[in-house]
């Protein structure tokens, strides 16, 4: 027994350790470096910064090795950087690199480059509340996925169809992707806290009030995260704390989630927390409080183009009894 438990010690204390090794790595990059002039490095060079989530090299690793690569190269470069960009606010960016590596993979014929994109693509399309295109990509990617194996494109497009169900209402619909989801990760042994979709089930039980179903995947996700240590698994693990804990707690576990979202990029995580933070108030009956999140949640929600997450937002905020003002919808919306 204590032989297990000190290799289970020591895989965590790897784990805990992995971060900073890449950050070191990340670190030894130098522009005029021979690691950012070689074509077959571009991915991996982009893929360390996006496990940490911070943009550093990736400017300089893409206007350097762009100009470079062949054509046959190009697609995945082109998934990563948008990756990147749909996990910050450069939406519509992201939305134009998906689809020209999609146009390029289907020309080369590369099909795991194509499932990537399409993913990709199929998980922005869930954010901004793109019900068909969204439905159509992820369909297509994990046709694609199944018979070659491609675990990591079928984790992103269940983790679409499970959000697209969330941000339009429907927990149930979004229960069963999310379901699926886990199960994929777990026979494939994918240990990465950041494709948990812990965070979405947590959010689907409460909604069909399931709170101690939802409280023990917030306390294991939470512990999964503050091993990685990193501020975007830290701030979705304290959100779905708060969205589980008792009342007296509300505003200091969203406060350490909100902290934690000062130190990313991605402006729709923090839109989604601050809703989370207002509904929650306004069920308390502090409807006050509740309006200062849920207003600051429909502007950015609204400046993204999250189209089906914007009108929830506006849906409590007038259940505060206040008048939601709202931009006009994306030319995608349903």
């Amino acid at each position: 027994m204590d032989g297990g438990r000190g290799r289970w010690r020591g895989r965590r204390a790897d784990r805990a350790r992995g971060p900073e090794r890449i950050r070191r790595a990340v670190r030894l990059l130098r522009p005029e470096g021979p690691l950012l002039r070689d074509p077959r490095l571009a991915p991996w060079l982009v893929l360390g910064v996006l496990f940490l989530r911070e943009r550093g090299v990736v400017a300089t690793v893409v206007d350097d090795l762009r100009r470079r690569s062949d054509l046959g190269g190009l697609p995945f470069l082109l998934f990563l950087i948008a990756r990147d960009q749909a996990t910050g606010d450069r939406w519509d960016l992201a939305e134009v690199n998906y689809t020209e590596g999609i146009h390029l993979a289907r020309e080369t014929g590369s099909t795991t480059d194509l499932a990537a994109c399409l993913a990709g693509l199929a998980w922005l399309e869930a954010r901004q509340g793109r019900e068909a295109a969204c439905r159509a990509h992820a369909a297509e990617a994990l046709d694609l996925c199944a018979p070659r194996h491609l675990a990591t494109f079928q984790v992103w497009s269940l983790s679409a169809l499970g959000a697209l169900e969330l941000g339009l209402g429907r927990p149930e619909a979004a229960l069963e992707h999310l379901r699926r989801l886990d199960a994929l990760l777990g026979d494939r042994e994918l240990v990465d806290v950041d494709l948990s979709p812990a965070p979405e089930l947590a959010e689907a039980l409460v909604h069909l009030g399931r709170v101690e179903e939802a409280t023990e995947q917030a306390a294991r996700h939470a512990a999964r995260a503050a091993e990685k240590g990193q501020p975007w698994a830290l701030a979705r693990a304290a959100r779905t704390v708060a969205l589980t804990c008792e009342e007296e707690q509300i505003d200091r576990v969203f406060a350490r989630a909100l902290d934690h979202h000062e130190r990313t990029t991605d402006r729709f995580e923090l839109a989604r927390t601050q809703l989370a933070y207002g509904a929650r108030l306004r069920r308390a009956r502090r409807r006050v409080d509740a309006r200062g999140q849920l207003r600051a949640a429909l502007d950015t929600f609204d400046a993204l183009g999250a189209e089906a997450w914007a009108e929830q937002a506006a849906v409590e905020l007038r259940a505060t009894g206040e008048t939601a003002q709202r931009r006009g919808p994306m030319p995608w919306a349903p």
